[in-house]
């Protein structure tokens, strides 16, 4: 599933109005919302911002040692308060020819990397803005935090959009508030938004399916990194 920071998209219809991007509360949070050809709102999306930060991780590294690391994410960064569902991407992605679920309200699932940041690319033209990821035979390459194109969050931004001051601590009880997980979900994909959001307003960050972030952590290094790199 994607959880992505900054991004989504919704359905082009063939007789559709240009697609409205509106700011319910400028830099606070963010609604994007999509009209099809009688003017009635199709889709919409809304997004949370998630404030700059320093915060503690702790990084096993690959030879087995492990130790607690501040990472610093050096800007705001606005999240879409659920992971992408299967109607907003079967409406923007209907080439991609894959099981994404049987829920149109659940999370999509089975799709890859590129469908993910693809997906992205497209919401972004839809709404104007430039498209966050250059992608080519050789691979993709993401713009950077100056891009303000939807994107998937970098690891080091999901963990704070996630976990907020409180990295990887919750309890058992507050995961089963805010999480699906193997001994409450009964082995299925639910609906998205149905357990309770996190401090960010953010739903469904944890459990219920994977996500995909636009980085990897990396086992070896050991200096401090900035949001473009993740952790």
């Amino acid at each position: 599933s994607l959880n992505l920071g900054r991004r989504l998209f919704i359905a082009r219809f063939s007789a559709a109005q240009p697609q409205v991007r509106k700011v319910k509360k400028p830099g606070k949070t963010e609604c994007v919302s999509f009209h099809d050809g009688t003017g009635a709102i199709t889709t919409k999306i809304d997004l949370t911002l998630v404030p700059p930060a320093s915060f503690a991780v702790y990084k096993d590294y690959a030879n087995g040692e492990g130790k607690w690391q501040r990472v610093r994410l050096s800007k705001p960064f606005l999240v879409s308060s659920t992971p992408t569902t299967v109607a907003q991407f079967r409406a923007f992605a209907p080439e991609v020819n894959v099981q994404l679920g049987k829920q149109n309200d659940a999370p999509v699932v089975n799709v890859t990397w590129y469908d993910a940041i693809n997906y992205c690319n497209l919401l972004s033209g839809h709404v104007g803005l430039d498209e966050a990821y250059v992608v080519s035979p050789r691979g993709a390459k993401w713009k950077g935090v100056n891009c303000e194109g939807y994107r998937l969050m970098t690891d080091a931004e999901w963990d704070y959009a996630c976990f907020g001051e409180q990295v990887g601590t919750l309890g058992v009880a507050e995961i089963d508030k805010v999480a699906w997980v193997k001994d409450n979900s009964e082995g299925v994909v639910h609906p998205v938004g149905l357990k309770a959001p996190n401090q960010w307003g953010l739903y469904d960050m944890l459990g219920n399916v994977c996500e995909w972030v636009f980085d990897w952590l990396d086992r070896k290094s050991t200096r401090l990194n900035s949001s473009h790199l993740g952790i």
